[in-house]
């Protein structure tokens, strides 16, 4: 059985992808005086509204629970069958930037956080950290696929993004054959993407 990632870890890792790609930070955001893109929607600031739609989004063949709700956050669980994913919606005070580049740049830190075993020395069997683009619909997001080997289990990560507001969705599976398709990965991009369609 897939275990769910807990509302509490899904904020650390929050947390922790600020912490591991700070140099990053802010990025996404262009200078208060730049001109803006004229296809770039505004920055979704989170109201009370949009916190009530967010509560009641449904993602067809998937079930949705709520699992915390405040004025300006909402965290839900998202699965399909024994698969389940956390999926967070929260204001970022400095968003971290949608730029696999950046985010490869910082692919240590990362992998000492979820796939230590995939950097360090001889990678053990099964270890493997990949970071990767996530199209949905008109915007990107970003992927982490880690995985800390053979029996160790393995967590996979959608993260996006606008500039004011974030959606992390993460999902873990207690062990993954080498080389196998994450069960995840699915059930996280349609997660992500739902969330970020409710938001705009």
């Amino acid at each position: 059985m897939v275990r769910l990632a807990t509302c509490a870890r899904a904020a650390v890792l929050g947390l922790l992808i600020g912490a591991a790609l700070g140099g990053c930070r802010g990025r996404r955001r262009p200078p208060p005086d730049a001109p803006l893109a004229v296809d770039a929607p505004p920055p979704v600031v989170l109201t009370p509204a949009l916190i009530a739609r967010l509560a009641s989004l449904a993602v067809p063949g998937h079930d949705v629970r709520v699992l915390a709700r405040g004025e300006r956050d909402v965290a839900l669980a998202v699965s399909a069958g024994d698969v389940r994913a956390t999926v967070t919606v929260a204001s970022c005070l400095a968003c971290v930037a949608i730029d696999v580049a950046a985010w490869q740049a910082d692919r240590a830190a990362l992998a000492a956080l979820w796939a230590p075993a995939a950097e360090a020395g001889p990678a053990a069997s099964g270890a493997a950290l990949t970071l990767a683009a996530l199209a949905l619909a008109d915007t990107t997001a970003i992927t982490i696929d880690a995985r800390r080997g053979a029996g160790a289990g393995a967590t996979y990560t959608g993260y996006w993004n606008d500039g004011a507001t974030q959606v992390l969705a993460t999902c873990e599976v207690p062990a993954l054959a080498a080389g196998a398709t994450s069960p995840c990965a699915p059930v996280v991009a349609t997660a992500l993407a739902a969330a970020v369609a409710a938001l705009r």
